[in-house]
């Protein structure tokens, strides 16, 4: 079962520590081989742990000071496409970020 296939506009709100962040879908675990990650337009890729239905990000506070105020992203998931042998790519959440 998929996240969904709309792109939704949201900022992420950065701090000084760590970025500690999860979502999970509500239709349940996602398909096995998913995978997700948050690319900066710095450049910057965060790649997020899958458990189930939960996307989550740990990421430490060196790599988030990097990010200034105002910086945008996107969250990519990509879901096997077994026909294919590659991945479907979508954009899932884009914003930028807030300080």
């Amino acid at each position: 079962m998929g996240i969904g296939w709309r792109t939704i506009r949201d900022d992420i709100e950065l701090t000084r520590g760590d970025f500690i962040a999860s979502r999970t879908n509500p239709g349940g675990a996602l398909l096995p081989g998913t995978t997700a990650e948050i690319v900066w337009a710095t450049g910057q890729t965060w790649p997020a742990t899958i458990d189930g239905a939960t996307v989550s990000w740990r990421i430490e506070s060196t790599a988030v000071a990097a990010i200034a105020a105002g910086t945008a992203f996107v969250m990519w998931i990509h879901y096997p496409n077994q026909i294919t042998s590659t991945t479907d790519d979508y954009e899932w959440i884009k914003g930028v970020a807030r300080r």
